[in-house]
């Protein structure tokens, strides 16, 4: 193949090889949760393989040099690898940050030691690529003929490894992590591949229905809503630049409805629920509202600051006007259904924290909130209490009230209780065991406010740390994980209604769930597969 434009052909070269190399890159980080992920040694060997990829398509972009060039000497192709080389290399150095032009020219300049590597490599490999070429290329009656041998070659080693590696951890001969036993929290997940495992009590605790639900390689719920039709949830997926979101309904029979996948930034989902069409808003730690129509269609994205997000979960709660409060860090604002602010407050006690909000609806359509408060002093040192705040229907601060002890005080719940509010918390101290060890030690705390903020009862509540799940309608379910199974008990203002064990295995950090209408419970929790 030879031509009257080299020069251009051997940009051309140089734009597809990048274009390849960036396309490798992509796949990568798009795969960052595949079988070999939450290995430390087969990750680490993806990504060299990865730079040994990249270089192999910089050779094999060399060798195509010699067959653009009209019977070009050697000195010719080599120069004319050199440029494809380079441009390979500016490609893959300018075209990650995906979209923003100018981040990528001011990290292109600020860098210019590591983009002299970039380049320096892309035209050594592409160099070495087409004086390779330059001897097997014997005349141009060949043809590309003897370019097939190295292209099978580049393919394979490109290809081969990663499939070989997915295939021994799916097989059970590596182990998908070091640690091979229970799960760890490790590379955001467990040590096996799991699926969602979603189970529905009944009022009195017992078992309705359980469904099992298989997206990926690793399945976990985010948040758990009820709506008109059912249930609903969220499983997320991690990739290097952004993360995948998948919204399942579940109808109340049990029947299980995957929608359209949802992609966003990296952090988490910290809140799922319904709209007023039918649809429903996803809201992310990056501070931003995702609106999906019935079918799962993304409507429209309203990010909440203009400012950097950073990475404070985002509470949603919704009004029967139709209105949704939205609370993050020490913002609360009420939105219509298009994105449209009514009243946006920042509460004077709230910290600014990355602490999540809960929200509970409140007399007169207003709202209490609770979250993490101001840090103030302490003595010779300082504390940060939790904090509740009721707004008025307009968002006008009617009352603060700061409580708890003002060490680890962590929020579970809290729900309109009567005429007042109900507000469960947990404290959490380290006192030395037997041996001199450290044990953290829990202790649940029920605190009653009425409409004035004034409170009405405080006691102190069992609590073995596990998972908390409130109901709306009042009280909350403690779920604890053994190595085979869940043990639930339910508590309401008058102390335990009952408790029970479900076989099911799971990940102790995975559990999530919410009451439902009828009195019972939903919970959904990360199972080995």
């Amino acid at each position: 193949m030879t031509g009257t434009h080299p020069l251009l052909r051997s940009a051309l070269i140089g734009l597809g090889a990048g274009g390849v190399i960036v396309g490798l890159m992509y796949l990568v980080s798009v795969g960052w949760m595949g079988p070999t992920s939450y290995n430390d040694g087969l990750w680490k060997m993806r990504i060299l393989h990865l730079y040994g990829s990249s270089l192999l398509v910089l050779f094999f972009a060399g060798c195509c040099t010699p067959f653009v060039l009209p019977a070009g000497k050697r000195k010719a192709i080599l120069l004319h690898a050199a440029l494809a080389g380079l441009i390979a290399a500016a490609v893959v150095r300018f075209l990650p940050p995906y979209g923003n032009p100018p981040s990528s020219l001011s990290s292109f300049l600020a860098t210019w030691p590591q983009l002299a590597i970039i380049l320096g490599t892309g035209l050594l490999a592409s160099a070495a690529g087409g004086l390779f070429a330059s001897f097997i290329r014997r005349d141009g009656a060949q043809g590309v003929a003897p370019l097939l041998p190295v292209a099978v070659v580049v393919i394979a080693a490109i290809i081969l490894p990663p499939l070989l590696g997915d295939a021994v951890v799916s097989t059970g001969i590596i182990p998908p992590s070091a640690d091979t036993g229970g799960f760890s929290v490790v590379a955001y997940g467990p040590t096996a591949p799991t699926d969602l495992r979603v189970l529905k009590l009944s009022p009195e605790g017992d078992p309705a229905w359980e469904r099992t639900v298989d997206i990926g390689t690793y399945d976990g719920a985010d948040v758990l809503t009820e709506y008109a039709g059912g249930y609903a949830l969220t499983t997320t997926e991690y990739g290097q630049n952004h993360t995948t979101v998948h919204p399942v309904l579940i109808d109340r029979e049990g029947t299980v409805l995957r929608q359209n996948a949802i992609t966003a930034e990296f952090p988490l989902v910290s809140a799922f629920i319904a709209a007023p069409d039918g649809g429903f808003l996803i809201a992310t730690g990056a501070s931003e509202i995702i609106r999906i129509n019935s079918t799962g269609v993304t409507v429209r994205t309203t990010s909440l600051t203009t400012e950097s997000p950073g990475m404070a979960p985002v509470s949603l709660l919704a009004r029967d006007d139709g209105t949704v409060v939205v609370a993050w860090a020490n913002r609360v604002a009420c939105m219509t259904d298009d994105g449209s602010v009514l009243w946006d407050v920042t509460p004077a006690s709230l910290g600014s924290g990355p602490s999540r909000v809960l929200l509970s609806p409140a007399g007169d359509g207003g709202v209490l909130l609770c979250t993490e408060g101001r840090q103030i002093q302490a003595g010779e040192g300082y504390a940060v209490h939790p904090v509740a705040v009721r707004l008025g229907a307009d968002g006008t601060v009617l009352w603060e009230k700061r409580f708890g002890s003002g060490g680890a005080d962590t929020l579970l719940g809290t729900w309109q209780n009567g005429s007042g509010h109900a507000i469960l918390y947990r404290t959490t101290t380290y006192p030395t065991g037997s041996g001199g060890r450290v044990v953290p030690a829990y202790t649940g705390h029920l605190l009653g406010l009425d409409e004035n903020g004034t409170e009405t009862g405080l006691r102190e509540v069992p609590d073995t740390g596990g998972a908390v799940i409130p109901s709306p309608g009042g009280g909350y379910l403690q779920v604890d994980v053994g190595e085979t199974a869940l043990s639930a008990t339910c508590y309401d203002a008058g102390g335990v209604l009952w408790t029970n064990h479900y076989d099911v295995r799971a990940n102790p950090m995975s559990v999530r769930g919410t009451g439902t209408a009828d009195g019972g419970y939903l919970i959904a929790v990360s199972s080995p597969s």
